[in-house]
């Protein structure tokens, strides 16, 4: 699951589905996991968690990964989406002082996001003064290259005239 995606980072949330079926409560003691997304390895790392599954019973477990654009940009030159396996392993403790370490693997595919494409249609001076300043209207035409819809909230627009900024 996607937590939060923006043009700079990418925030996932790897739900495992663990099942007890044993009538003896488990622990997760500990993780293995090793992310390659295309090519490249972009995660390999150990973590220690104690998370208790009560016999003959389940719970999700949020393995949250954080991957950063700059991460992304060596595999992800021309695709509109990249490739991932995540594999490793989790490790748990019986109430017996048992200990079971299980794989895990699946593969997918998420997309990624471009920045949209802006484009100046229209800049009309509506009122010029010594006093008050300038009065600019602006019209834009904004492009999504994307498949899904992207939402573009507090933008920033800069005036320069000869490479100086005038007005924000």
């Amino acid at each position: 699951d996607f937590l939060a995606v923006s043009f700079e980072r990418l925030k996932l949330g790897i739900v495992l589905q663990i099942h007890n079926p044993n009538k003896e409560g488990i622990s997760l003691a500990g993780y293995h996991a090793r992310l390659t997304v295309e090519t490249a390895i972009l995660l390999d790392r150990d973590g220690e968690e104690m998370l208790v599954i009560p016999g003959e019973s389940s719970c999700d477990y949020l393995l949250p990964i954080n991957l950063t654009v700059s991460e992304l940009q060596p595999v992800a030159a021309g695709k509109k989406s990249l490739s991932y396996h995540l594999s490793g392993d989790l490790r748990f403790r019986g109430e017996s002082a048992m200990t079971l370490n299980l794989p895990i693997g699946f593969s997918g595919a998420f997309p990624l996001l471009f920045p949209p494409a802006i484009e100046l249609e229209q800049l009309i001076v509506r009122d010029a003064s010594i006093k008050e300043g300038v009065k600019l209207h602006v019209r834009a035409n904004i492009f999504n290259p994307n498949d899904i819809p992207i939402l573009i909230r507090n933008g920033r627009f800069t005036l320069t005239i000869d490479r100086v900024e005038v007005a924000e």
